[in-house]
Parts: structure tokens; sequence; C-alpha cells
């Protein structure tokens, strides 16, 4: 593994076009099951001016393209990366844009909290479609793009780094 420039890796996801929030920021997440589109819904031109915060991005940069093993190659660098993007963004109140599943209410209802403690409005996308073609998405995606990380792995990134910035924000442990 190459020495990662930590710094650097946090700029380049606050390009010219990414501008602080006029008012109360918003925190769009979008929530689907595995291969419902959320990613697709994430990319569109209306969200291009949000930072992203995202596992898989992360992952696929420092690994030109996903050539490693997600989860474990890189991890001190992901979750650096990872919270500090989410900071610098909330520190300078930065819509944010991010994904996730979302299938458990209890972990959803604290990850939530978190981001209002941050002083953010949260904004839900729902995203879904047919069970049939979620499947064949999700079959197919990996084949159609080969840097693609499901959200079910992906979620638990978010989870923790939205979680430990709230603690530091609250100071508590």
């Amino acid at each position: 593994m190459t020495a990662v420039n930590i710094a650097r890796e946090i700029e380049r996801h606050f390009p010219p076009h990414t501008i602080p929030s006029f008012g109360r920021p918003k925190f769009i997440i979008f929530s689907g099951g595995i291969g419902s589109g959320k990613t697709t819904e994430r990319r569109k031109p209306c969200f291009q001016g949000d930072v992203t915060v995202d596992a898989c991005e992360i992952f696929c940069s420092l690994t030109d393209g996903g050539h490693g093993e997600f989860g474990k190659d890189y991890l001190h660098e992901m979750n650096a990366i990872g919270s500090g993007v989410l900071e610098r963004a909330v520190m300078e109140k930065r819509n944010i844009v991010m994904e996730m599943i979302g299938a458990e209410a209890e972990r959803l209802k604290g990850f939530t909290d978190s981001i209002l403690s941050f002083g953010y409005q949260v904004q839900f996308q729902a995203v879904e479609c047919e069970p049939a073609e979620a499947y064949e998405r999700h079959v197919n995606a990996g084949i159609n793009d080969p840097s693609y990380i499901s959200a079910s792995r992906t979620e638990p990134f978010h989870m923790k780094w939205v979680a430990d910035l709230g603690k530091k924000l609250t100071g508590r442990r």
C-alpha cells in the first residue's frame, strides 16, 4: 500500500461548486433496499453542489477503482477521510448527501438524532423499485461497474462517522 495524503483526499470532496448552505443546511439520505437505485439518484445533477460522504467512493479513490478488499484494505485511511469530510462539511454548514439502507429503526433513530444535533434538516429520499428489478441490478452491478460496493457494506461506515462526530461535538464518550 502506498502512503495516503489524508488532507488532500478530504480536500478532493470539496470542489468549488460545493458551496456552504444558506440557512439551515440539509443532510439528504438516499434510503432504500439493495439495488433500488440509491447511487443513481444521488448522482443526479441536482445534488452535485452537495458534499457526498460515501465509503465506496473513498475506497475506490484509495484503491484506483476498487482494486482491494473493502473493509480491510486502507481501513484507517477510509475512516480518517470519511470522518474528516463529514466534520468539515458540518463545520462549514454545507449540504450533505449520503446513502444507506436504513432497515433498523433503532439505529436509524440514533443516526438522525446525531444529524439533528449538528443543526441540520434531515431529508430522506426513499428510493424504491420492483424487487425483481432490484435483484437484477444488484446481480449485474459488479459486472457493469467493477467498483460497485453495496450500501449494505458501506452503511456501517456511514453510521460510525456520524455517531463519532456526534460524540465529538457534544463531548460524549
